[in-house]
């Protein structure tokens, strides 16, 4: 068994079952429910998962079968109904999840919301517009009988990468969006046609003009934002000047251990929380000295 990664939406352990459209009154005594309602999920005495029997069903309400988690089926229940104003707090966001619940409780949320969104946003045909259902391994099925198309869940490959040059300085940079003197490391998607590692060059490139010399990867995660995956990678460069004019980045340094202790103890950088893989590739470089 692989080791357990310190961040969030990789530990799940869910296994498969066949997907199926549950009706509330076809639910099994062990199941358990994640309510979901567009990209937030409801918790219930400090816990996304609830026992069906705890949960007034509606005809808005649509369930699918997602995993088996223990001796549990995983239930997805898509909330279609307006959340009442006196319910706001009880439905959190995954970021919000990941921080303050056990590692497979939040992985399984992630899960849920990735899949959640998929159905939600491809309710028709991309081909001939008409309305789909939901098929196997969560497919969307093309309900006109002269289409017929079938369409699967797509995850979106994304590089994320630690740059170390020869001085041992990493590359960091922020965007204009973000909080104040928040960074991180680098990211981009990969495009079609490319090799990982040409869209780790590419992005490191396009973003601070900086050529990578050597890459290496690392680790992968999960992120449901809405439905990615991040493929962590080290990569090494000759120290160069860095040149952000492509919009992509406000800001990148170069930077030392040294120095950028000292500045998140002054509360002048910011680097990403745990629960994110560029926060484990930051420590990484820390740790590797």
């Amino acid at each position: 068994m692989a080791p357990s990664l310190p961040f969030a939406f990789a530990k799940s352990n869910l296994s498969a079952v066949d997907v199926n459209v549950i009706s509330p009154d076809r639910i099994d005594a062990d199941d358990l429910l994640i309510s979901i309602h567009e990209d937030r999920i409801k918790i219930h005495n400090d816990s996304p998962l609830i026992h069906p029997r705890n949960i007034d069903f509606s005809i808005n309400n649509h369930l699918i079968t997602l995993g088996k988690f223990n001796s549990n089926r995983i239930l997805i229940n898509f909330h279609r109904s307006p959340i009442e104003d006196s319910e706001q707090d009880d439905w959190l966001n995954i970021r919000f999840i990941a921080m303050n619940q056990p590692a497979t409780i939040a992985s399984l949320c992630a899960h849920a919301s990735a899949i959640a969104h998929w159905h939600n946003h491809h309710q028709f045909c991309g081909l001939c517009g008409s309305v789909t259902e939901i098929g196997k391994e969560h497919s969307r099925i093309c309900q006109n009988e002269d289409c017929n198309h079938s369409q699967f869940p797509r995850v979106d490959p994304a590089v994320i990468m630690s740059v170390i040059n020869e001085k041992d300085e990493i590359l960091l940079g922020r965007q204009a969006s973000w909080d104040e003197n928040r960074f991180s490391v680098v990211a981009g998607f990969l495009s079609h046609g490319e090799t990982l590692e040409e869209c780790v060059a590419r992005e490191v490139k396009e973003e601070t003009g900086i050529t990578v010399d050597s890459i290496e990867y690392i680790a992968s995660q999960p992120w449901p934002f809405p439905g990615s995956i991040m493929l962590g990678f080290q990569a090494t460069a000759k120290k160069q000047a860095i040149i952000t004019d492509d919009d992509e980045l406000e800001e990148a340094m170069w930077i030392s251990r040294e120095e950028l202790q000292r500045k998140r103890a002054l509360k002048e950088i910011f680097i990403s929380p745990k629960l994110s893989i560029s926060r484990y590739l930051i420590d990484l470089w820390i740790e590797q000295k």
